[in-house]
């Protein structure tokens, strides 16, 4: 029988090729979309899968106004879409995150999640390299900032 895993796997070299994807091991693939690498973690005890990508460098100057946008940003999830933007314990950069129970799941699914995420992490990178205004912009459109109520953590 084929785990959760095996079939994302397929799903994606089907939609994106095998030169876009790259299996890390038993339980893990990196995936490049739009010259984004995502990290893609199958926990197979627990059912969940875990996207991360890195968003933008952590800067040393202005590092105070960055992440006050970021925290406003991921206030009720409203600017996120139910993902987590995160620091690396290092704080060199700033990364996105999303996790989802798979055990409810489907590839249509799973490609709505993964059209968010990618979205989302474009959104954020502009933000943080840019310094982009976020009081008059917004993560994707009504339809990209769609997430599944499991995910919401409040």
């Amino acid at each position: 029988m084929k785990t959760t895993f095996d079939l994302v796997s397929e799903f994606l070299l089907e939609k994106f090729g095998a030169e876009s994807m790259e299996k890390d091991g038993e339980n893990q693939l990196s995936l490049a979309i739009n010259e984004r690498l995502i990290l893609i973690h199958h926990f197979p005890d627990s059912e969940k899968l875990l996207m991360a990508s890195s968003i933008a460098p952590l800067p040393q100057e202005g590092r105070e106004k960055l992440l006050l946008r970021l925290m406003q940003g991921q206030y009720l999830f409203h600017k996120t879409s139910g993902m987590t933007l995160s620091v690396d314990p290092g704080g060199t950069f700033i990364a996105l995150q999303a996790c989802m129970d798979t055990r409810s799941f489907s590839t249509d699914d799973f490609f709505t999640v993964l059209n968010n995420f990618v979205h989302v992490a474009e959104f954020w990178e502009k933000e943080c390299t840019d310094g982009g205004d976020t009081s008059t912009t917004v993560a994707g459109t009504d339809e990209q900032t769609v997430f599944p109520a499991q995910w919401m953590r409040v």
